[in-house]
């Protein structure tokens, strides 16, 4: 993928998803605070982590900022096909200790047997189902 970074650019590939071009990853020299695609984007914003598109789950697991992470407490999902974000879900808490908020908008969750996937994720506080989820 092709990586940009504040003060200079560099080639950057994904050996689990091949290489992939038109990606960019803002942040200060390493790690990073948000990174944006064609079709997703992922960053944290204060305390919340926001996850748009399917193409950015593989970057949950990517090295962030560690104070970032450490400060994040709440987590938006949005146009991400719930079954492909199921996986991710018990490993979220590696990356972001701190999170109790869960948001689901436009995630394609529509049957109740869906949220079963979130019993690996442990220290839920809230937890919200939105609009673009046939179950609500």
């Amino acid at each position: 993928m092709q990586v940009a970074e504040t003060s200079r650019s560099r080639n950057w590939s994904d050996s689990r998803a091949g290489t992939i071009t038109g990606v960019t990853i803002n942040h200060e020299i390493m790690p990073f605070f948000s990174c944006q695609g064609l079709d997703f984007l992922i960053e944290i914003e204060g305390e919340t982590v926001s996850v748009y598109g399917s193409q950015a789950l593989k970057f949950l697991e990517r090295p962030w900022n560690r104070h970032r992470s450490m400060k994040a407490s709440s987590i938006q999902f949005s146009f991400v096909a719930f079954n492909e974000l199921a996986p991710y879900l018990g490993r979220l808490k590696q990356t972001f200790p701190n999170l109790t908020n869960y948001e689901f908008f436009e995630t394609d969750i529509n049957a109740l047997g869906q949220l079963n996937a979130l019993s690996m994720v442990q220290g839920i506080s809230s937890l919200v189902i939105g609009e673009g989820n046939p179950v609500v």
